[in-house]
């Protein structure tokens, strides 16, 4: 466990917050357990991304009313990717890593087009939030 604060903004002095500490009273005052501060803006970045990855994964095993509405097409797909189904939210476009390389707003006209020419090729996750939930889609990205 652990938490990062700041990661983005390196001259804020970021810092994680690990160790093997519970918070709780036995932690406080029986346990030997400790907590560690991490004064490092790339160590802080490194935690960071290490997050969004696990989130990316995380997401991907979502089942709910998104997966079975939304329809990404064409996968793969060069430079437009379709939204088909989602109404009032956001996507991000992430790669495995969890970067994210886009973000849009959804309107409610049902459809999307996402224009991804500038993503250079590779495996990506478009991370649909609305408010019945998050999903998690994979597409491909490929040069014409």
């Amino acid at each position: 466990k652990y938490g990062v604060i700041d990661a983005d903004a390196p001259t804020s002095e970021p810092v994680v917050v690990t160790g093997s500490h519970n918070w709780t009273f036995s932690a406080e005052t029986a346990n030997d357990e400790n907590t560690l501060l991490i004064y490092d803006a790339d160590i802080a970045r490194l935690y960071k991304a290490e997050f969004e990855r696990r989130w990316v994964e995380n997401t991907t095993a979502v089942k709910n009313a998104i997966t079975s509405a939304v329809r990404l097409s064409p996968n793969p797909a060069s430079d437009i990717l379709l939204i088909d189904g989602a109404d009032r939210g956001s996507v991000s476009v992430r790669d495995s890593s969890g970067r994210e390389w886009l973000y849009e707003i959804l309107h409610s006209n049902g459809r999307t087009r996402l224009d991804i020419s500038t993503l250079p090729s590779g495996h990506y996750f478009a991370v649909i939030r609305m408010k019945n939930g998050v999903a998690s889609f994979p597409f491909q990205k490929i040069q014409h």
